[in-house]
């Protein structure tokens, strides 16, 4: 998954290890993108289809916003 994510421009901010209550690794992605409906809607199918290719959960995405 990382590879594929790292191919297509995206960064690594936070990773996870499995503990105890959950026994899955989880990672936290950035990228600079254009923030626009179509961009954005792209770009969520895009890392839920790679999520899903190795049996992963996509948890949705976060912008800050900058005037």
């Amino acid at each position: 998954f990382l590879a594929r994510a790292k191919a297509k421009g995206f960064r690594v901010r936070l990773r996870g290890e499995p503990n105890d209550d959950q026994n899955r690794y989880w990672v936290q992605l950035f990228r600079v993108d254009l923030l626009s409906r179509d961009n954005i809607d792209a770009l969520c199918l895009e890392l839920l289809d790679l999520a899903i290719d190795v049996g992963g959960v996509y948890d949705g995405w976060e912008a800050p916003v900058h005037a």
